[in-house]
């Protein structure tokens, strides 16, 4: 491929025209004359300009560097010469970008390039991508450097594989690595996780099985305290029965045995006290109302804060509007000084007047009428011409600026900027409060759903209440039922009281201890149980915790397997990166070994090339190795452009042409002159647009018209 001429409306560059010829192209353009954008403008047309950069703190985006500087649309023609025809490319912007616009033309038949497109354009006419061709024939002298990319290492790649570009050995050893990291990750990953996971199900099924075990003991021991008291309390009905009590006392029994299985019914859940209930519900009524009174709490962009707003402040920070205010108040004190002097010129006329008049009155000569009229011209001449300059007056501006405050004096400028200031403080303020309100009622919501979670749905605000509101019926019903069962044990208790004064009493004072005494363990034991059944539902069923743990240790085995292979392709990976770098970089290193000999006559005779492409010299001499950073400036960029050209050698085709700007600028006179000569031996084979901003190129060339 041969560029023929270029046409750009490109940056610094309106609507201007550059020719071109087949091998060396030399161009000598000062600073600022539009050398580098050319140079660009060679990119944008071959490869388009792209729309997701953003800004960098090392540069800014090619859309908006190059920007015409007249205003106009970014737009360029290239005429080129490719597989022996004739080509027209244009590219042109439009709503979907700058030069987003291309066509692709034969100019001897005049048909558009099948297939050709504005994304493809540079990949079909260079047979590179964007990444490699910057990589390699686009050399500037600020980027002299190579750095390593997956486009560029897939084109390496091919020259020892099949020939074609595949998946780069840096894009699949970062899937790899990411796949590992989601994973595992040192103490974080999937594996981790599961791993913790599993040794809380293992503590968790611990537990319950403990507590399992403990509640099954304390109800073998109930069942028999249980059956003691039956016997106890059929003891003391035989003793009662003598006194004629036996009736009563039996109806006595059967219904605090009644009362105290519907009590005993209600308690199968674990409930909390009443007042507890109450209070749960009374938190949640105030969660209710502050959410409401937060959500529809005036936000600080609603305006609510009572923000200044001046048009002299718009889109300021607090310190941009101090800094403007005082700029302001200065400017207006200087004016209003200016004013107070334009105040005093009408003086001048009335003074020029009374001289006048005087010069009459003392003088009474023909001279003195002379000098009159001219006084009295010069202050009418003075009157009229400061009426005329009176629209443009200091006092008008300094007025101006008092309108744009809206304020009366200078001092009311320093008070609008300190409102301001004060309102876009309040204003954060306002906005930390809110935040700091909605992370509190958070936290509260969260407390309030886990403390209803082991009654019943916590899942939602409402959810809590109804599961509160069915817990506190249930409360109800259980201290109703534990209340009619004190009572009717009590008034058995009483009877069983009543009939002691007939039977011995003896008999029946010991029958009566030992069963308050049993009644009493009964209970505390009963308690436990309820505690311990209430621990053990918290813990949840062992069967189900059985399952995770069981499902768990399944994906823990399934994240071990993968990481195994995920290893052993990074391993087969690696080796085969090695075996591919050690056939594939003798393809970079022989020819780049050449050129920077050439170009250092001899000085330096190899290059040494890592798979990132690090780059280092060996002297001629057998000294040690030198490292890029070890060099000077000039033999660095000699070292860069030697491997940039074997870069070249490899992966581009011999119709792609090299640009070069200012590439040579830190060479010695010497090297230059090498590197010119074997520029010239390159641009026998392929068009070569070497830009410069000095005239050394220039007069080597003169100087050397058959080098």
């Amino acid at each position: 491929m041969n560029i023929r001429s270029m046409t750009a409306t490109f940056g610094t560059l309106q609507n201007a025209t550059m020719q071109m010829h087949e091998g060396m192209n030399l161009r000598t353009l000062p600073n600022e004359a539009g050398k580098s954008t050319w140079v660009a403008f060679v990119t944008a047309m071959l490869y388009g300009v792209p729309t997701n950069e953003r800004a960098r703190k090392d540069g800014i985006p090619m859309k908006t560097r190059y920007q015409p500087w007249n205003g106009a649309p970014m737009e360029g023609v290239m005429e080129l010469t490719w597989q022996d025809r004739p080509l027209r490319i244009s590219r042109s912007s439009s709503q979907r970008g700058p030069m987003a616009e291309f066509q692709a033309t034969w100019q001897d038949t005049g048909e558009a390039v099948s297939g050709m497109t504005g994304d493809n354009c540079g990949q079909m006419l260079l047979g590179v991508p964007r990444a490699v061709f910057e990589r390699s024939a686009l050399i500037r002298q600020n980027s002299m450097a190579v750095d390593q990319s997956p486009e560029l290492e897939q084109q390496l790649d091919a020259l020892v594989t099949s020939g074609e570009a595949a998946a780069s050995y840096t894009r699949v050893n970062r899937t790899l690595k990411d796949w590992q990291n989601q994973r595992q990750y040192h103490k974080s990953g999937e594996l981790p996780e599961l791993l913790a996971r599993r040794e809380q199900l293992q503590a968790q099924l611990d537990e319950a099985s403990a507590s399992r075990e403990a509640t099954d003991a304390e109800h073998a021991q109930l069942e028999a305290l249980l059956a003691q008291r039956q016997q106890l309390q059929e003891q003391i009905r035989q003793a009662a029965g003598a006194a004629g009590m036996e009736q009563p006392l039996a109806e006595a029994k059967a219904e605090a045995e009644r009362a105290e299985r519907a009590a005993s019914a209600l308690r199968e859940q674990v409930l909390p006290p009443l007042n507890e209930i109450d209070m749960m519900l009374q938190n949640l009524g105030a969660i209710e109302k502050d959410a409401q009174a937060l959500a529809s709490a005036p936000r600080a962009e609603d305006g609510v804060t009572g923000g200044v707003k001046l048009a002299v402040f718009q889109g300021l920070s607090r310190e941009e509007a101090a800094e403007k205010a005082e700029a302001d108040a200065a400017a207006y004190r200087k004016l209003r000084g200016k004013a107070t002097r334009e105040k005093l010129s009408p003086l001048v006329s009335i003074l020029a007047f009374v001289l006048a008049i005087l010069s009459i009155l003392i003088l009474r000569v023909t001279v003195s009428y002379v000098i009159s009229a001219l006084l009295v011209v010069a202050g009418a001449l003075y009157l009229i011409l400061h009426k005329l300059g009176a629209k443009d007056s200091a006092q008008v501006q300094a007025d101006a600026i008092l309108a744009a405050y809206g304020v009366d004096d200078g001092e009311g400028i320093y008070d609008a900027a300190q409102a301001y200031i004060e309102s876009q403080r309040n204003r954060q303020t306002a906005d930390a409060g809110y935040t700091a309100s909605k992370a509190e009622l958070s936290l509260r919501v969260s407390a309030i759903r886990k403390a209803v979670s082991p009654l019943g749905r916590s899942d939602s605000i409402r959810g809590c209440r109804d599961t509160l509101q069915a817990a506190r019926m249930r409360r109800i019903k259980l201290d109703r039922a534990e209340n009619e069962a004190r009572q009717a044990k009590a008034v058995y208790e009483k009877m069983l009281s009543s009939s002691s004064d007939e039977v011995p009493s003896e008999a029946l004072d010991g029958l009566d201890a030992e069963l308050a005494a049993l009644e009493q363990r009964i209970d505390q034991l009963r308690s436990s149980v309820s505690m311990e059944q209430g621990r053990v539902a918290g813990l949840g069923a062992p069967v189900q915790i059985e399952t995770e743990l069981a499902q768990v240790n399944e994906q823990i085995s399934r994240v071990q397997q993968e990481l195994m292979a995920i290893e052993m392709a990074q391993d087969a990976l690696s080796e085969a990166a090695s075996e591919l770098q050690s056939r594939i970089f003798p393809q970079l290193t022989q020819p780049a070994s050449r050129y920077i000999s050439r170009m250092t006559g001899g000085r330096y005779d190899q290059v040494i090339v890592d798979r990132e492409l690090n780059i280092s010299a060996h002297p001629a001499q057998g000294a040690a190795d030198r490292r890029i950073l070890q060099l000077s400036d000039g033999t660095a960029d000699q070292l860069y452009l030697a491997l940039r050209l074997a870069i070249c050698d490899a992966v581009l085709p011999k119709q792609a042409p090299i640009v070069l700007d200012d590439a040579l600028l830190s060479f010695d006179d010497e090297r230059l002159g090498e590197a010119m000569k074997l520029l010239r031996q390159i641009a026998a084979e392929r068009q070569v647009l070497l830009f410069s901003c000095t005239g050394r190129e220039v007069r080597w060339s003169k100087n050397h018209p058959g080098a």
